[in-house]
């Protein structure tokens, strides 16, 4: 049941939409500059030296599946697709009735990771689009990254990142007394991104061009994932860390989740569009395709 709860979420929002409730800016900001934020806290002060390193490696595959998603495109749009995966709301939901509580860990501590950097970095990147250099290019490869760290700390969700850090010696009381409200975050997190999502596809329906043009992408990604994790996986067990040792069933998970929903809330924030809707949505068609078969193939071995 718990997998099949986005789908609702987004059909609410598409329903919504098609009777003229357009909720999309606000839900965005209550997502961007509340929801989020108060995950972030919660999760990060609550980590433990295990989950910071497993945070550390999943900082590493996002930037690395970043960089290689802008040498493929120059639209932002684009590039924090092919990066910023669906990890939280959808991951995490097939993670825990599919592959146990280890892989649960792991799932939980990539959300963590790519959710700050995904939050912080992205509306930064987003910034960027439309806006061509005229310097010399040396000078405007040191402007565009003196912008994008000053973006990325007027995001509240590096800040809520920094205040979680600070919080770590309070975190065992704020789960104990306060878990509630991070309880509730979660639930609103999944609830109102799907279905800033689900409005979005009402207003930018998915064509079949855009689900033959994701498919070659889906690839890709999927198969540079793999082998980036790979790498990761191997360093993991040379040095000995349990989560990622557990077997390579969560990293082909995680290789082959859709983009991000959480996506078009950015763009809905910076940019007031979204075109990265049908993006995600040809995406997350086949992702659960993917999926469908990986949890086939999981249960015929078991």
């Amino acid at each position: 049941m718990q997998a099949v709860l986005p789908v609702i979420y987004l059909a609410a929002g598409w329903w919504l939409s098609r009777l003229g409730i357009d909720l999309r800016r606000g839900m965005a900001r209550v997502l961007s500059l509340a929801v989020i934020p108060c995950v972030i806290v919660f999760h990060v002060a609550g980590a433990t030296a295990e989950l910071a390193v497993l945070m550390l490696l999943a900082l590493a595959w996002m930037v690395a599946l970043f960089v290689l998603g802008r040498w493929l495109s120059r639209d932002p749009v684009d590039a924090l697709c092919f990066c910023y995966l669906n990890i939280g709301w959808l991951g995490l939901p097939v993670a825990a009735s599919t592959l146990g509580p280890q892989a649960v860990s792991l799932f939980t501590a990539f959300y963590i990771a790519s959710s700050t950097l995904g939050n912080s970095l992205g509306p930064a990147w987003l910034r960027q689009q439309g806006h061509a250099p005229v310097a010399p290019p040396r000078t405007a490869r040191r402007a565009a990254l003196r912008s994008t760290c000053l973006q990325a700390w007027r995001t509240p969700a590096l800040r809520a990142f920094l205040a979680g850090l600070a919080a770590l010696p309070l975190g065992p009381w704020l789960v104990a007394h306060l878990g509630w409200l991070n309880q509730g975050a979660r639930f609103l997190l999944g609830l109102l991104g799907m279905m800033v999502l689900g409005s979005w596809l009402a207003h930018v329906p998915v064509r079949r061009a855009e689900l033959l043009r994701a498919l070659p992408r889906f690839a890709l990604r999927a198969l540079l994932s793999v082998c980036v994790l790979a790498t990761l996986w191997r360093g993991a067990r040379l040095a000995g860390l349990p989560p990622l040792t557990t077997g390579a069933e969560a990293l082909i998970l995680l290789s082959i989740l859709p983009p991000a929903a959480n996506i078009v809330v950015l763009e809905t924030e910076v940019l007031q569009t979204g075109r990265s809707a049908p993006r995600i949505a040809s995406g997350t068609v086949w992702s659960l395709g993917a999926i469908a078969v990986f949890v086939a193939l999981g249960r015929g071995g078991a």
